[in-house]
């Protein structure tokens, strides 16, 4: 009796279409249940996942089962986030944005307030920086669904096959500029902060961030 081949589509990184071949002295004809029927069939971020058995058998190895079992998991539970950051753009995280503020001595604000009693912030100060620590994940989550969208919508365009290369630098350039305006206000938070204290406050402040570290 011939191998059986069982068949998938899924799609992680990209598509692949691969096989599985089940061996030929693995089963008996007596066993052979013929099914042939779509297991399952599901579309996530625009993608199949597709499984399809060609015929099941009466399986007595439970090796061959347990490789059913994890083929069918697997493909199913595949997918790929449109846009990979989607979580952290929800959130308004800033992520790897900051790094460069963070590693020139340019210290949140969060960090400002940590130190507010040593700093002797003044309450109009005080006010500012938190007003910083309100707005700014507001803001940065409305332009997070909005990189999301553009995202999305240039998966799409490729997904549909009605994408040329105009089409594509125009995505491109407006996803590019959506990330830079975020990044821009994270940023722009650090300067904020840097500009709310005074000269004696902000030496004061690298002193106490050293202290930390030591």
């Amino acid at each position: 009796m011939k191998a059986l081949k069982i068949g998938y589509l899924t799609h992680v990184a990209q598509t692949w279409k691969k096989g599985i071949v089940i061996p030929a002295d693995f089963k008996r004809e007596s066993y052979i249940r013929c099914l042939t029927i779509p297991i399952d069939i599901i579309n996530r971020d625009g993608h199949d996942t597709f499984i399809l058995l060609g015929a099941l058998p009466a399986m007595r190895n439970i090796s061959y089962l347990i490789l059913f079992l994890l083929i069918i998991s697997l493909t199913a539970n595949a997918q790929v986030t449109i846009p990979p950051d989607k979580d952290q753009l929800l959130k308004g995280d800033a992520g790897v944005q900051i790094i460069v503020a963070e590693k020139n001595g340019f210290p949140s604000p969060q960090k400002i307030i940590s130190f507010k009693d040593q700093l002797g912030l003044t309450k109009d100060q005080l006010r500012k920086i938190n007003e910083i620590l309100t707005n700014l994940p507001v803001s940065a989550t409305i332009k997070g669904q909005e990189i999301i969208d553009a995202e999305v919508e240039l998966n799409r365009l490729f997904e549909l096959g009605i994408i040329n290369e105009k089409i594509l630098r125009t995505k491109l350039e407006r996803i590019g500029k959506l990330r830079a305006d975020l990044r821009f206000m994270h940023l722009q938070a650090y300067l904020k902060g840097r500009q709310i204290l005074s000269a004696n406050q902000w030496d004061r402040l690298k002193e106490l961030i050293a202290s930390e570290v030591k």
